[in-house]
């Protein structure tokens, strides 16, 4: 979240939404892949090196979407009625 707020911020809240739930989907698409596919076992093995590399993936997709997500929900307007236990927490 450090590293990616400003990104979100330069790029837009709808563009790093989808960029990072694009990533997100790459990396767990490489983490499942990682046990489907035959590639041996082992700390230095393609296997580990491909699932540190959809963890990786998806650790960063998720710096960049928080920013954005919380710039997305403090921008939007509530224009409708809260639910009760929103408006029961705020009496």
């Amino acid at each position: 979240m450090l590293l990616f707020g400003g990104v979100s911020d330069k790029i837009g809240v709808r563009v790093s939404l989808a960029l990072s739930l694009a990533v997100m989907m790459l990396g767990r698409i490489l983490v499942a892949l990682s046990g489907t596919l035959s590639l041996g076992s082992g700390m230095g093995s393609p296997m580990f090196l491909l699932m540190a590399g959809g963890l990786l993936l998806m650790v960063a997709a998720y710096g960049l979407y928080m920013p954005a997500a919380y710039a997305g929900s403090s921008v939007t307007p509530i224009r409708r009625r809260p639910p009760s236990a929103m408006a029961s927490s705020m009496a």
